[in-house]
Formats: structure tokens, C-alpha cells, sequence
């Protein structure tokens, strides 16, 4: 279910360099994979401040997601993180998946940010930031896009 932007065919993808990561149900992981992330970006050439920024936030939110909602409950509870750089179409795509039950993301209000609530900021805030958000597999399974200015 395409919520915003997007994404591309997989037949448009050619060769992309990527990523995959497991994180287990340990939210102190999500720095490293940020790390991880962030020097595939640099040995690739997406340096840009900004666009660094960006996947940053919208990364540290899908993962704290997948590990606060789909681990909820299951210590040993991990969740894939694929992250993959296509030069080819100049975007960055994020696919998150949690071995949780899902959620009816079709009833979330992504454009209003609950400004002042405790919780809820996640997703509007990825959806403000990414070009691109869609749900798979019932809410388990989130991919964001973020196009790369050249």
C-alpha cells in the first residue's frame, strides 16, 4: 500500500549496491547501524549533509518502530534492516521489516504531527522527511525513499 511518493519497479533496479542488517531487539544496536549506514553513503559518493541527515532520521525512526511495536514482547525478537543505494535513479531506499502482528497503518493521520504528545511524532516525521512511504505485509514491512539531488 503506497502511502506517499513513489517507488520504483524492481526492473528498474539495476546493480545497486546494498546493505542488510539484522538488528536484534536491542535499541542501543540502531547507533551502529546508523554508522554502518552512513559510510556506505560516503564510500559511495552521498556526502551531502542534508541528505545524510535525512536518512539518518528517517532510519533511527522505522528501526526504534520496528523494535518498540513488532519485538514488542519477544526478547529475542529481530528485525531485518536492508537499506540499498541505486546511482542509477539517485535515490536511497529503506526497507525495515519486524516479526511483529502489523498495525492498520491505513488509520494513521501522517500529515498532522501530535506536536505536544509523548508518542506518535515517528511517522508523520519520517512522512514530512522521506520522498516516499509505503507499508507492506500489513504494517510489518516499511520502505521509505529519499531522492538524491545531483
Amino acid at each position: 500500500m503506497l502511502v506517499k511518493g513513489k517507488l520504483p519497479d524492481m526492473d528498474e533496479i539495476i546493480e545497486e549496491p546494498e546493505l542488510k542488517f539484522e538488528l536484534p531487539n536491542e535499541p542501543e544496536k540502531i547507533s551502529d547501524i546508523i554508522c554502518k549506514i552512513k559510510e556506505f553513503l560516503r564510500v559511495n559518493g552521498c556526502e551531502d549533509q542534508e541528505l545524510n541527515f535525512r536518512v539518518e532520521l528517517c532510519g533511527r525512526e522505522l528501526m526504534a518502530n520496528a523494535l518498540e511495536h513488532g519485538c514488542k514482547g519477544k526478547p529475542a525478537g529481530i528485525s531485518r534492516v536492508d537499506v540499498s543505494l541505486n546511482n542509477n535513479i539517485n535515490q536511497i531506499k529503506i526497507t525495515v521489516n519486524d516479526p511483529g502482528p502489523g498495525f492498520n497503518y491505513k488509520e494513521l493521520k501522517l500529515q498532522k504531527m501530535p506536536l505536544l504528545e509523548e508518542k506518535g511524532r515517528g511517522l508523520p516525521l519520517v512522512f514530512a522527511t522521506a520522498d516516499a512511504l509505503e507499508f507492506k505485509n500489513n504494517g510489518t514491512s516499511v520502505t521509505i525513499r529519499i531522492d538524491i539531488d545531483e
